[in-house]
């Protein structure tokens, strides 16, 4: 991953520095730190003992530098990223066994385990994804965190308050709306 962003604009300072985890053999001591600055020129942000790393900024063009000095076993960027999800279903060729086999969900229900259901993402409100008529494809919804004692799957609104059933669910059966780019593997289920 840093091999791939260290020269990127999202991640470089005006100093052409990087924000790193940088994860060691063991838990980092202010030697290490002090080793860090007088090596590679780094600057210490945080401490992360129960990582066995620090936080702080490199010079992009001291990156490998850094990988080889004693006791440094990996460096992360660190930033806050957004997972994409865009080529996978090229990568799992979905449209050519949709095409080969006909199949689109149709008649088939399905369950996802999980964090919740976004039922009012546009790719999962409806399977027509026609506002004007109601074919919702959320049919029930359990919560056995927050709200155990709704038990019979209709009494409150499907919601995910983590996101990642969100994203299961329509991988399996979202409709791929607004832009239709990406279709779960089942959209009329």
């Amino acid at each position: 991953m840093v091999e791939k962003y260290h020269d990127h604009e999202l991640f470089l300072d005006d100093a052409n520095t990087l924000p790193l985890i940088i994860d060691f053999d063991h838990e980092p001591t202010a030697e290490d730190v002090a080793m860090l600055e007088r090596e590679v020129g780094y600057e210490h942000e945080w401490n992360l003992p129960l990582i066995h790393a620090v936080a702080g900024r490199i010079a992009h063009d001291m990156i490998l530098e850094t990988t080889t000095l004693p006791g440094v076993v990996m460096l992360e960027l660190d930033g806050i990223l957004q997972v994409q999800n865009g080529d996978a279903a090229v990568v799992h060729e979905v449209d050519l066994a949709q095409q080969q086999t006909g199949y689109d969900g149709s008649g088939v229900t399905v369950a996802v385990i999980d964090t919740g259901i976004d039922s009012l993402h546009v790719g999962l409100d409806d399977h027509d994804d026609d506002n004007s008529t109601y074919d919702p494809k959320v049919i029930g919804f359990y919560d056995p965190v927050n709200n155990p004692d709704k038990t019979n799957g209709t009494e409150i609104q499907a919601y995910d308050d983590q996101g990642h059933g969100t994203h299961c669910a329509g991988t399996v059966a979202g409709t791929g709306a607004p832009t239709y780019e990406h279709a779960g593997m089942a959209p009329q289920a």
